[in-house]
């Protein structure tokens, strides 16, 4: 059962990956006349898990797709709507009520960019993972899953020493799905942040 669970989850990253990497190339047009860079400093955390200059971006609830017992307790807690009684009810995607994702990227030297990234639940714990990370720059485009099981509303990573190029502006996205442990999808709104790789 697990096999065809990671089998799933493996789709759905490429997927996301796909998506990503579409919406950092879209990016690029779109945020090319950004007036100011990143700052350099991500050492000046505003918590210990997330970089002060991180660009934020919403999670959303799905309570269109969820098992019978998930839908009631996402109903009970006011996370999705309830029917109304008499009609037709829209069970759409409850937008920005899941919690907060965020990613940020600078410059690190020679070409090279690191990357930090992660999300804060606020509808409880995160049982499992599908993340995509996309970044493109001057010379060089790439990206990477990341995917797990785990117990916990936060989660943060990153990446060092990613070979993006000199002397052009660098992006970077992240997105995917996020899992609850009382049954409860949450998409992440694709946070993207950019700094100019000058050194």
């Amino acid at each position: 059962m697990s096999l065809c669970r990671f089998k799933v989850f493996g789709r759905a990253s490429r997927v996301w990956f796909s998506a990503v990497m579409v919406t950092v190339i879209a990016t690029l047009g779109l945020m090319a006349g950004r007036a100011s860079a990143s700052p350099v400093n991500p050492h000046s955390p505003s918590s210990p898990s997330t970089p002060v200059a991180a660009i934020h971006a919403k999670m959303t609830l799905n309570c269109t797709d969820m098992t019978a017992r998930a839908r009631a307790y996402a109903e009970s807690h006011n996370y999705c709507p309830k029917p109304s009684g008499g009609g037709v009810t829209p069970n759409a995607t409850a937008v920005g009520n899941c919690g907060d994702s965020w990613i940020y990227i600078w410059d690190v030297t020679g070409g090279y960019a690191d990357v930090s990234y992660g999300f804060d639940s606020s509808l409880g714990w995160v049982v499992y993972r599908s993340l995509a990370v996309g970044y493109a720059g001057p010379d060089n485009s790439g990206g990477f899953p990341d995917g797990g099981s785990m117990a916990s509303s936060s989660f943060s990573s990153g990446r060092s020493d990613l070979w993006v190029g000199r002397y052009g502006e660098a992006y970077a996205t992240v997105g995917g799905t996020v899992y609850l442990w009382w049954g409860g999808q949450c998409t992440l709104l694709e946070p993207t942040d950019w700094t100019y790789m000058g050194s």
